[in-house]
C-alpha cells in the first residue's frame, strides 16, 4: 500500500448539500491526474446517519472518481491515483 502524505494537504474540493455532483466528480478527477493526490471535504449535510453515511460516500467518490487508494479521517478524505 502506497502512503499517503495527507497531513500536508489542504482540501481542494468540497461535497457538501449538493452532493456528490457530475461537476465534482470531473474535478475530482481532473485533480487527481494533474497532481496525483486530492483531499476532499466531506460536510455533514452531504450525508445522513454520521460515520456510516461518511464511509458510504467516501466509498462512492472512490468509485467514480477511479482513485487507487484512499484514506478516510474525520471529515477529510484524501485520494491518491496511481
Amino acid at each position: 500500500m502506497t502512503k499517503i502524505p495527507q497531513n500536508n494537504l489542504n482540501a481542494t474540493v468540497e461535497i457538501g448539500k449538493s452532493g456528490l455532483t457530475k461537476q465534482v466528480i470531473e474535478e475530482i478527477k481532473n485533480q487527481l491526474k494533474k497532481n496525483k493526490t486530492v483531499k476532499v471535504n466531506l460536510r455533514s449535510s452531504a450525508y445522513e446517519g454520521g460515520g456510516a453515511g461518511r464511509k458510504d460516500l467516501a466509498k462512492e467518490v472512490v468509485e467514480e472518481t477511479g482513485a487507487k487508494n484512499h484514506k478516510l479521517v474525520g471529515k477529510k478524505l484524501t485520494l491518491f491515483y496511481q
